[in-house]
């Protein structure tokens, strides 16, 4: 008889994001890639064993030995939640033979599914006798670093970017800003659709094996990609201001500079798209992999773990918009929000106070919802959009004065579009538009045009489209990024 072993990582996000400092969140995401690179041989002396995931703070391995598989039962947790001090970990244990490792992966999910809704205690050393680290909670060291006196999570952080950082160059001498000239950044999270259907389809060890490595490379090779021609394009000598957080599988999280944000989604959801061809050896149904994502803009000193859950929940709205588009094959998509209060709770919280418009004849959402990577309402065309409002002589000031007007009354906001089209026709709306990103191309159309091609009924004459506006999402974007 052979076992599988499944350990997961419980809340890293809220691990790495329980301080602002920028150090300390590289050095969380550090001690998770050391996770994903244990080796249980030269921890535990285990040299009979198959790996079958390890990425993203999951591992998943076959095990020949009932004495091995519960030596790495009773000692993993302990060690890892030792070395990263504040983490907890869920495992499970099920028994394999050859004949039946697609029931006994599914029973491992479950049992992994019911540890990680169980109550765990991560190794914190918190003591109530103690001095306590303000922005952790935690105890705090008689130890001191380049921080003042922090807790033992916090110095695990800080040794582990430290090690990073004289192998990689691009750590060195980093800062704490990687935020625009307004101060903006992204956080960003990348999930990939349908998944969990093609896993569950795959019925061999062997296959789900090069299934992971080659979903991880794609992911890789796509992040790489992405970086590169983000801070090409906005003029960015060198890419510090992208930061990996957890690259893994086909999940993603990152922070950046607000400016690169929607750049480096577009290409890398694009890049994942061509790197994922292979999926047709292990589902015929589909001709490649799509992702959706969220993005979080938030300044610099706002709360990251808070705009994390945003850009999780947002990547999940994504999602959902990309499942009723096609559930068979969801579309990439991505949608975004930019923070502006002191945010406490949902997003579907934020969207009751803040964008919803009812006025005496009808109720209008300010989220546009999903924008596509291949279809209406399109992200590159909306990116078109916002470079022509940058145009100084675009209504943008006065579309701003519209969104209020519009609770006061549908006829005084109708009115007060159509004095807006008059003023702005000639020296914006039929305006040609500037050369984009071919310069050979022959760009004829007008900035009113091309509103019109964002989606089915929107125009310039009117920027109402079944009871949703485009504007609001217009406006956010010129307010948190800093390009002219």
């Amino acid at each position: 008889m052979k076992y599988i072993y499944g350990a997961s990582l419980v809340g890293l996000q809220e691990f790495i994001f329980k301080t602002n400092k920028l150090r300390e969140i590289i050095g969380g995401s550090e001690l998770i890639k050391q996770f994903d690179m244990l080796d249980l041989k030269e921890e535990f002396g285990i040299s009979d064993y198959i790996v079958i995931v390890q990425a993203a703070g999951n591992l998943r391995v076959i095990l020949k030995d009932e004495v091995d598989a519960r030596k790495i039962v009773r000692e993993l947790p302990k060690k890892i939640m030792e070395r990263i001090c504040g983490i907890s970990i869920s495992q499970a244990l099920v028994e394999y033979d050859d004949n039946n490792y697609d029931s006994a992966i599914k029973e491992l999910e479950r049992k992994l599914k019911v540890a990680r809704n169980q109550n765990s205690i991560p190794l914190d050393g918190h003591f109530a006798l103690l001095d306590i680290n303000p922005r952790t909670g935690f105890s705090a060291l008689d130890e001191r670093c380049q921080e003042g006196r922090v807790d033992i999570g916090s110095l695990q952080k800080l040794q582990a970017f430290d090690r990073a950082a004289k192998e990689n160059k691009y750590l060195k001498g980093v800062n704490e800003k990687i935020g625009n000239s307004k101060n903006k950044i992204a956080i960003i999270h990348i999930d990939g659709n349908s998944l969990g259907e093609i896993v569950r389809g795959i019925r061999k060890v062997e296959e789900m094996q090069e299934f992971s490595k080659q979903i991880k490379q794609s992911t890789k090779e796509a992040f790489e990609s992405a970086k590169e021609f983000a801070t090409t394009k906005n003029n960015q000598i060198e890419n510090k201001k992208i930061r990996e957080i957890i690259l893994g599988g086909d999940d993603v999280t990152l922070m950046c500079d607000a400016d690169l944000a929607i750049d480096f989604v577009c290409k890398f959801l694009s890049e994942f798209e061509n790197n994922t061809s292979f999926v047709k050896g292990f589902d015929k149904s589909k001709e490649r992999l799509n992702a959706c994502a969220g993005i979080a803009f938030c300044n610099e000193k706002f709360p990251f773990f808070m705009a994390v859950k945003l850009a999780n929940e947002l990547c999940q709205r994504a999602k959902s918009d990309s499942r009723g588009r096609d559930s068979a094959n969801p579309p990439s998509s991505l949608m975004f929000h930019n923070i502006q209060d002191s945010f406490v709770g949902s997003f579907d919280e934020i969207r009751k106070r803040e964008l919803i418009i009812k006025n005496d004849s009808q109720e209008i959402a300010c989220d546009f919802g999903a924008y596509y990577l291949n279809f209406k309402p399109n992200i590159q065309t909306l990116q078109e959009v916002i470079l022509s409002f940058r145009d100084k002589q675009s209504p943008k000031s006065r579309l701003r004065g519209w969104l209020n007007i519009l609770k006061e009354g549908q006829t005084k906001a109708d009115n007060e579009l159509k004095r807006i089209v008059t003023i702005f026709k000639d020296k914006w709306i039929d305006k040609q538009a500037k050369k984009l990103e071919n310069p050979l191309q022959e760009d004829r159309e007008t900035n009113g045009e091309r509103i019109s091609k964002l989606k089915e009924g929107l125009s310039v004459e009117k920027l109402i489209v079944e009871g949703k506006t485009p504007v609001f999402d217009i406006l956010q974007i010129l307010a948190v990024e800093s390009k002219e």
